[in-house]
């Protein structure tokens, strides 16, 4: 094998491995909001603030009381309205 070819490989490998991360997430997420949302209008809400909050926040948790899901390199979080906060500069859901 030659460089390029080695490069190549690891370049498709990484892409697929990104994808299939990304939609075992999301497909996680979605199970865990659907479970939990009662309306469409609230499963819109909770993917919004999602958003807003990763935009907004170092991290945003999805907490589904029998899992967590969602990015957690931020230093710090900020708990849903159920616990104190501790940060600013987080989001849990």
């Amino acid at each position: 094998m030659t460089i390029r070819s080695i490069r190549e490989f690891l370049s498709a490998a990484a892409r697929a491995l990104t994808v299939q991360f990304a939609a075992t997430t999301l497909e996680a997420v979605v199970a865990g909001a659907a479970s939990l949302c009662e309306s469409p209008i609230e499963l819109a809400m909770l993917f919004a603030l999602g958003i807003i909050g990763r935009e907004h926040a170092d991290s945003v948790l999805y907490d589904f009381g029998h899992d967590v899901i969602g990015n957690t390199q931020g230093s710090s979080t900020l708990p849903s309205s159920s616990r104190r906060p501790q940060s600013s500069r987080s989001m849990r859901i």
